[in-house]
């Protein structure tokens, strides 16, 4: 038996008793009874509106079933229940009630997911499509049973109908009902509702007008937009609740604002009746969507509203406590509230003594732990900056490495960090082998502006850990063109003397050879800003033309010993090593200019040399002569070197020893080429010698 609303049509709960009108609208309701033939409900009485069959009493009605499925005619099952013995007629009950408790299972589960939404009937409509099937082939109705249920609450059950239901609608409705009591729940987006969301999202686009408009209703609800996971959804609900406006007006005025609010869009009106229907959860999402103080700050005293409430407040930078709310969000609240601080660069320092205790946490996720450091920093007072830089852990074989060194990278990007924080940091970086400028860009920054001090090269260059060195390089080339002309030289004759001396691992000494060298090529630009034989040329780099030439000689002199020291550095390179340095060294002399096409620049040049020691002078023809009968040098560093002696034959005190030596090479014209032998032709036969 079955009570209904002849007005609505509400099926009435359990227990309603005669003369009680309709819960839901208020009235009149009749009993009625299912017909046993067509299984249609119908008004009680003595036979059914719909197909004119006899009613049998509701305890009968299963044993009325099993006669149809056995054969028996519409018009006599009456009289043959009242004729039958009652143990067969309570065995037929038996035999239909196998298959009707499997039924009622799947309606059961189908009323307890609607039950939790705002439209009703799917249970009923279902129930009418089943009931006229049964009893079922054995084979059918296998694949309907269901296990029992093993969750204990409703959230847990509406899980398992979504897992195991086999009809589509269930599922989807069980899945929106799950989605309506966490909205009405105190926590926070767990994956485990990712496979309701998707559900719904998909019921958006669904044929079923019905389904579409819970849907709608479900995954507008403040919760969700205020948990910040569902912008991918935002085109089509959007078009759901546009659908919905003539039939919901409020709730799809205040979901389409929420929705505009949520995405930084213009917002949407927003009815004035929405806050006074008397439904607190649509009062509250127009309170979000407005960003109303009042409302706001009233509902951080609630558990389930507080989070939507703190962060409408931070995103419309309204002042609020939030410290003593921390303690009351799980780590992904947490996260969301950081980070949204943090993109929009909201310090709060009153923060600083609820931060503690999720430091002293040993469960922190790495994602919280990394919100957790950068919250720190955008709340760095001084004095802070070494001790969260020691907290790091940073090493690059861990999943950490690249949070860590963002958090670093904010320390070091701290506009009011203090300058002598900034070399202590640095020292500690080199130290930890995390000077890295390709992952902490903030060094490269704080170098432009010369807070990392050329000091720090003299501390560390020769011993720092492999890792740290390119950006101690990376302060080389920086400071090789920026820092005044007495440092720059003093940074130089330190760079020359781990070349020259070799006390530096071997690769820092060719790494400081290629910087040194690369830099002695001066601006493109500017051929006169390079390194070579000129008064401006031997200056800039060397100080005096005294320093330059001894550098010059010596490199000649040892040039082998020097690329036989790298070959720890990479052995298979070695022949590339010698060749380097040889290039270098002859590249210098191309700067000594053809006398006789420069006669100017030929002066310059003898009075350049001429105040230096005659030791040197002979150091520095004896170099030149070994270069010019060298088969390993290159063909233009012998021309040139044999046009720089005779460019020493024509200086008086130096004229008899320079043209012995180019005399002396003349003499074994088998050893060069063409043009080296017409090179020494021509320095003899100089007419101004």
């Amino acid at each position: 038996m079955r009570a209904t609303c002849e007005n609505c049509s509400q099926v009435q709960p359990p227990d309603w008793k005669p003369g009680d009108l309709c819960g839901r609208c208020g009235h009149a309701v009749r009993r009625e009874k299912r017909c046993h033939w067509c299984t249609e409900l119908t008004p009680e009485g003595n036979y059914c509106r719909q197909c004119g069959a006899g009613l049998v009493p509701d305890e009968r009605y299963g044993a009325a079933r099993w006669l149809k499925h056995l054969g028996s005619d519409q018009f006599v099952i009456p009289e043959r229940l009242a004729a039958m013995p009652a143990e067969q007629a309570d065995h037929f009950n038996r035999l239909y009630q196998r298959h009707a408790i499997i039924i009622e299972r799947h309606i059961d589960d189908l009323v307890r997911a609607e039950s939790q939404l705002r439209q009703r009937g799917w249970a009923q409509a279902l129930e009418a499509h089943l009931l006229p099937l049964l009893p079922l082939p054995d084979d059918q109705l296998q694949a309907l049973q269901l296990p029992p249920h093993q969750g204990t609450t409703e959230a847990e059950k509406l899980l398992e109908t979504r897992l195991n239901s086999p009809f589509s609608r269930t599922r989807t409705l069980a899945a929106l009902a799950r989605l309506r009591i966490w909205a009405l729940e105190p926590t926070a987006y767990d994956e485990a509702y990712h496979p309701d969301i998707e559900l719904a999202h998909a019921a958006l686009t669904l044929d079923d007008a019905a389904l579409r408009l819970e849907a709608a209703l479900v995954m507008s609800h403040w919760h969700f937009l205020a948990n910040l996971h569902f912008r991918v959804y935002d085109t089509e609900l959007r078009s759901a609740l546009y659908a919905i406006k003539d039939q919901l007006p409020l709730e799809a005025a205040v979901g389409l604002a929420l929705l505009a609010t949520a995405w930084g869009r213009q917002s949407e009106p927003i009815p004035a009746e929405a806050l006074t229907t008397g439904d607190d959860d649509l009062a509250f999402g127009v309170a979000l969507a407005a960003a109303l103080p009042d409302p706001l700050h009233a509902a951080l005293r609630s558990p389930r509203r507080q989070f939507a409430a703190a962060l409408v407040l931070l995103k419309t930078d309204q002042e609020f406590e939030l410290g003593p709310l921390l303690a009351e969000f799980d780590d992904q609240r947490l996260v969301t509230l950081f980070s949204l601080m943090l993109r929009r660069g909201l310090p709060h320092l009153r923060l600083r003594p609820f931060l503690q205790p999720l430091r002293r946490r040993t469960d922190l996720s790495e994602e919280l732990r990394g919100a957790l450091q950068n919250m720190r920093v955008l709340n760095l007072e001084p004095g802070d900056a070494r001790e969260l830089l020691r907290e790091t852990v940073a090493d690059p074989s861990t999943y950490r490495f690249g949070q860590d060194c963002s958090y670093i990278n904010s320390i070091l990007g701290w506009p009011a960090l203090p300058p002598g924080d900034v070399r202590e940091l640095a020292q500690d970086l080199i130290e930890r082998d995390l000077f890295l400028f390709d992952k902490l860009p903030a060094l490269r920054a704080l170098l432009e502006q010369q807070a990392l001090p050329m000091q720090l090269l003299f501390d560390n260059l020769r011993t720092a850990p492999e890792g740290a060195c390119p950006g101690l390089l990376n302060m080389v080339t920086y400071w090789l063109a920026a820092a005044p002309h007495a440092e720059r030289l003093r940074l130089h004759q330190f760079l020359r003397d781990i070349v020259q001396v070799g006390d530096a691992p071997p690769k820092i000494q060719k790494e400081v050879f290629n910087k040194l060298t690369s830099w002695y090529y001066g601006t493109p630009n500017d051929p006169g800003s390079r390194l070579g034989f000129t008064k401006r040329g031997a200056t800039a780099y060397f100080g005096s033309a005294e320093a330059f030439v001894e550098y010059l000689v010596t490199g000649f002199e040892k040039q082998e010993a020097l690329a036989a020291r790298w070959e720890e550095y990479n052995l298979f390179e070695m022949n590339k090593h010698s060749h380097e340095v040889r290039r270098h060294l002859e590249d210098m002399l191309k700067t000594v200019g053809r006398g006789e096409d420069d006669p100017v620049g030929r002066t310059a040049l003898l009075a350049l040399l001429a105040p230096l020691p005659a030791s040197l002078i002979s150091r520095l023809r004896s170099v030149l002569v070994q270069i010019a009968q060298d088969d390993q040098a290159t063909e233009l560093g012998r021309q040139w070197a044999v046009v720089l002696l005779g460019h020493l034959s024509q200086h008086a005190p130096w004229r008899k020893a320079a043209r012995a030596d180019l005399t002396t090479l003349l003499a074994n014209t088998n050893g060069y080429s063409s043009s080296v032998a017409y090179m020494l032709e021509l320095a003899l036969a100089d007419k101004s010698s």
